[in-house]
This record gives C-alpha cells, structure tokens and sequence, in this order.
C-alpha cells in the first residue's frame, strides 16, 4: 500500500467536482449531478486523475483506484451500523474502477444497466465509517460484461500513520455463502476487505 499519500484535505473532493460540473452539464444530466451530491459519502481523490463524467472518450486509466471516503455526517453506534455504512459507500466506486482501463466513464452512452451481482465483505478491526478511511481498489478482469472487482478499506492506527499491509477478499457471481468471520489479528490498524463481481450492462 503507498505510503506517500496526501492526506484527505489536501486532495480534491468529489463535492466540488461535482459542483463545478453543474455549471456546465447539459439539462439532461443535472437531475443526475443533483442525485450524486445528496449520496450522504464524502469522497476526495488521493492520487488518481479527476474523473470527468462529461468526457464521452476518456483516456484509459489502470484499473486501480484510491480513494479517502467517510459517511458525511456523524452516525450512532447502533449495532453492525458501521459495517452497513461501509457496504454502502464501497460499493459503486468499485463498478467504476472496472470501467478505468476501458475509456468508459460514468454516465456513458456506451454503458447499458449495471448491477453488483455479489458484494462480500471481511471485517477483520473495528472501525468508524464517518472517519476518514483509505480505500484501495482494483479490477484484475473485465470482459463478456462481467468484471471483478477487489477493495480494501483501511483506518489509521493511534499514531495516525496508515497500515503497511492488507489482506484480500474474493468472490465471484457463483459464490454466495458467507465466509467465517475471521478473528482480529493484534497490534496497528487493520483492513476491511471488500469483494465483489459486478455486471457490466
């Protein structure tokens, strides 16, 4: 995992992109611009080109992402709520990670609809997911419109630096039991791993 990553303030947000977009969106798109800024997750880009969701022919990028993501406002402690929470801001980036080495982008007239057909999860540490949370991303396949896709979401350790290694989880369409929960290994922050097949329409 990079080491040399700018922290979540100094790196742009999801938010003024998507801001700076409306000013020049055709009306067709602004109720969908509109939809994306009232997702409750916070979003900024640690090392990746700003995406541009009106580039119909972007250039292709590695399908590796990274990002900083965290619940916008501050949740309860009610039970299994932060493994939801995190379910839910982990899943769409990884469809998007997919579609990088591809020159697609996200709304595109080349995409038809697209679902995840399996998303698992491991949660090896506890975790708040209205703190800030590296999350790493991969896609080592995608083709005949399916794509696999892995994730790995970190938290910093007590002396706020960020964890030097990670496991991984996988999973396919056909794989649909749900893994032992594995016990916390000591010592430092630890990763939530995240696998999922997503459909490509």
């Amino acid at each position: 995992m990079p080491s040399d990553l700018p922290p979540p303030e100094e790196c742009p947000s999801r938010a003024d992109m998507l801001a700076e977009l409306l000013t020049r969106a055709p009306a067709s798109l602004r109720p969908l611009i509109e939809e994306a800024q009232a997702v409750p997750v916070e979003v900024r880009y640690a090392c990746n080109r700003l995406p541009d969701p009106l580039d119909l022919d972007p250039p292709p990028q590695p399908s590796r992402q990274l990002l900083w993501v965290r619940i916008r406002d501050p949740i309860s402690s009610g039970p299994s709520l932060n493994e939801a929470c995190a379910a839910y801001l982990s899943d769409e980036p990884l469809l998007l990670t997919a579609l990088r080495p591809h020159s697609i982008g996200f709304p595109s007239p080349k995409l038809g609809a697209f679902a995840t057909l399996d998303h698992s999860m491991w949660f090896h540490a506890p975790f708040k997911a209205d703190e800030w949370l590296l999350y790493e991303m991969s896609s080592p396949h995608a083709g005949a419109g399916r794509a696999l896709c892995f994730g790995h979401l970190y938290r910093p350790t007590p002396a706020s630096s960020w964890c030097p290694w990670h496991s991984r989880a996988s999973c396919d369409s056909r794989s649909r039991r749900s893994p032992a929960r594995p016990r916390s290994r000591g010592g430092g922050a630890q990763p939530c791993s995240s696998g999922s097949a997503q459909s490509l329409g």
